[in-house]
């Protein structure tokens, strides 16, 4: 009888372990995040540098992930992925003989929030490292940049708070000259020159300002500015802007940028439009003290509005018996009486 060589072939495979046949291990773990919660469907991709053998899983509603026929021999590269989190990296893993018996061939992954398309350390090219250098020298010039501007910005805050104008002025010019697209410093900046009666100076901080940032206050003294100028016509734009933004805000505060409107006008002798910015805010919060006391000027300037305008200084006396225009209030009342 002929014997089969195949079959011979077989058993003397079978007998060299390793020869033909490899053994096979299990690797196993589990998935979670940062606060220990399992995350489903995370994929486990393992590889080995030396053979290039690649397996793919992911994981239950547990978290967990087991693989039972993984070539026992060798190391392998595990890269666990989900999206919404970063990606973790582990060299250097090991199969178990044991299924889990021991602590070989079991690796568990902690996934936090981030980019999911990120590039482990070792998937970096030259370009990317290259980039990456360059992209964190330029953070660290913007971070001392950033540093400078805050040193500076409270440098002139405080000089501003202590009566050092021109002092302040320097220190927020020199912020600007950082960086030309802070509103903030750009306010701070004309407050100072203001103090110094750098009106056409102070325009243009404030109107440098209002372009990067809106703001209704801000309007309000660009407003008062050009009041004080003589051009009520462009006071008048910026007051209405100051009213543009304003809208919708608290009745408080929009009877205060009626106010201030209406002390510009009083400031550059316009009583026409003082007395219509007063009622505006009166109307808006009827218990405007000073809006009270000054409608009581303003009416009290013509002998057919003059019962109108004690009656508003009373009014004020009543809101405000300890305001700081209560005295003369009680002397015009007792005067114009």
């Amino acid at each position: 009888m002929k014997t089969n060589s195949c079959f011979w072939t077989l058993i003397f495979l079978l007998s060299f372990p390793g020869v033909g046949i490899a053994q096979m291990g299990s690797m196993q773990g589990t998935v979670t995040d940062s606060n220990e919660n399992p995350i489903k469907g995370a994929v486990v991709a393992i590889e080995s540098p030396e053979t290039g053998r690649k397996y793919k899983l992911k994981t239950n509603k547990k978290g967990k992930y087991m693989h039972v026929a993984i070539v026992y021999t060798g190391t392998y590269t595990m890269v666990v992925t989900k999206e919404g989190y970063s990606r973790q990296f582990l060299e250097g893993a090991r199969a178990s003989l044991s299924q889990g018996n021991d602590e070989q061939g079991i690796y568990n992954f902690v996934l936090t929030e981030g980019d999911s398309s990120d590039k482990l350390d070792h998937e970096l090219t030259d370009k990317d490292r290259e980039r990456m250098s360059k992209a964190l020298t330029e953070q660290v010039e913007e971070e001392a940049r950033q540093a400078e501007i805050t040193e500076k910005f409270e440098e002139g805050q405080f000089q501003l708070g202590q009566g050092l104008y021109k002092e302040a002025i320097q220190s927020f010019e020199s912020v600007v000259e950082l960086d030309e697209k802070q509103p903030a410093v750009l306010v701070a900046l004309g407050q100072a020159r203001q103090k110094l009666g750098q009106t056409q100076k102070t325009l243009e901080a404030y109107q440098k300002a209002v372009v990067l940032k809106p703001d209704a206050a801000v309007y309000q003294t660009i407003g008062n500015l050009y009041s004080e100028l003589n051009e009520p016509e462009k006071a008048k734009q910026s007051y209405q802007k100051a009213i543009e933004l304003s809208a919708g805000i608290a009745p408080t505060v929009m009877a205060s940028t009626f106010y201030n409107m209406a002390v510009g006008h009083m400031n550059a002798a316009n009583s026409r439009e003082a007395k219509k910015a007063l009622e505006s805010a009166l109307k808006s919060d009827p218990s405007h003290a000073e809006a009270h006391y000054q409608m009581g000027i303003v009416l009290s300037q013509r002998r057919t509005t003059i019962p109108q305008g004690l009656e508003h200084l009373k009014k004020y006396i009543e809101l405000a018996p300890e305001g700081p225009n209560a005295e003369m209030a009680k002397l015009l009342i007792e005067a114009l009486s």
